[in-house]
């Protein structure tokens, strides 16, 4: 079984994506006589925005370990996919049978490889999004909650930088979710509904705007948005993806309105 890695330490956490407010001594906080708490139950530690970040960064770095181990698997199954549709794209380039009844007909070895390869491209395809959901999943809700707990308005969450394709990563992180939780039903929806389209055209916006291409050989179109939408937010290095989620929560509170 694979061991997870041990958490890092909360001081290392804060020091190394710069999450100055927390540098800061937390003390509890009086309120009417009595102790104040937040909008969770928790003690209030110094104020709302303190105390959001703190919980942040201790739900996040308890969840690191395994995050990390769903990246490495997500990003492998993404690459043995690649993998795979090339070999599957040259299966059948020199079965050509010339002399037989039926010159043109694969032989039965080059059909067997070609599914035993196409079963293949389908685990590791959805391999790769049921590891890239489940990342998208967590970051997701860790960041609602801390949307919650500091009240941030939309115009802020959506504006917030790191942008991708004039998308925030909070705004691209919801759409994702979106997409995973109701993909089957987007398919079936036509035309979108205002929700529907709403996240997708986030979608479209941050995938796009990463591989700039014409529609018909969008991203979206071509492979899992999940997996696209990991790719984009962490250039395939799960440090750069940490890098990307606490840029866009430290930024939060200095563009609350």
């Amino acid at each position: 079984m694979h061991e997870l890695k041990h958490p890092l330490d909360y001081d290392e956490v804060v020091e190394k994506f710069g999450l100055d407010i927390l540098r800061a001594p937390g003390d509890l906080v009086i309120k009417d006589g009595d102790l104040a708490s937040t909008k969770s139950g928790d003690l209030l530690i110094n104020d709302v925005r303190y105390s959001a970040m703190l919980r942040l960064v201790q739900t996040w770095r308890f969840s690191a370990p395994m995050l990390e181990s769903l990246f490495e698997l997500s990003t492998k199954a993404r690459a043995r996919r690649m993998e795979l549709a090339q070999s599957l794209n040259g299966v059948f380039a020199e079965s050509s049978n010339f002399g037989s009844a039926l010159p043109f007909r694969p032989s039965d070895e080059r059909i067997v490889e070609f599914h035993e390869l196409n079963d293949a491209l389908a685990a590791s395809d959805l391999g790769a999004a049921s590891c890239a959901a489940a990342i998208i999943l967590i970051l997701n809700g860790m960041l609602q909650a801390l949307r919650d707990d500091m009240d941030i308005p939309n115009a802020v969450w959506e504006n917030t930088p790191p942008v991708f394709g004039a998308q925030s990563v909070g705004a691209i992180l919801v759409a994702a979710s979106n997409y995973f939780r109701h993909s089957d039903e987007w398919v079936k929806t036509q035309p979108p509904s205002t929700r529907q389209a709403r996240s997708t055209a986030v979608l479209w916006a941050a995938l796009g705007g990463a591989n700039a291409g014409d529609d018909a050989n969008h991203p979206f179109n071509s492979e899992d948005a999940c997996v696209q939408t990991l790719a984009v937010l962490s250039d395939q290095s799960f440090d750069q993806l940490n890098r990307t989620f606490f840029t866009f929560a430290r930024n939060l509170p200095a563009n609350r309105s």
